[in-house]
């Protein structure tokens, strides 16, 4: 063993639905109204993942991820 620990994936990836998002971690609805997405009433806030809306909205992924998974962590 090298004495690491295995540290878990983030709570978010590109690939979580927002939808899915929003149930699980209803903190992010902050991060999604400070980026100014209107997910909460979005016809396509079933199907569509963080990845899709990042894209659509011309957002820095990484970034959105960071502060998605910020917003799950400090909930706590």
């Amino acid at each position: 063993m090298t004495g690491r620990t295995k540290q878990a994936a983030p709570p978010i990836g590109k690939e979580t639905r927002i939808n899915v998002m929003i149930r699980q971690h209803p903190s992010t609805v902050a991060v999604l109204e400070k980026y100014g997405l209107p997910c909460t009433e979005c016809a396509l806030v079933n199907i569509a993942t963080v990845e899709l809306g990042a894209e659509r909205h011309h957002l820095d992924l990484d970034k959105f991820l960071r502060d998605l998974n910020k917003a799950v962590a400090e909930r706590g």
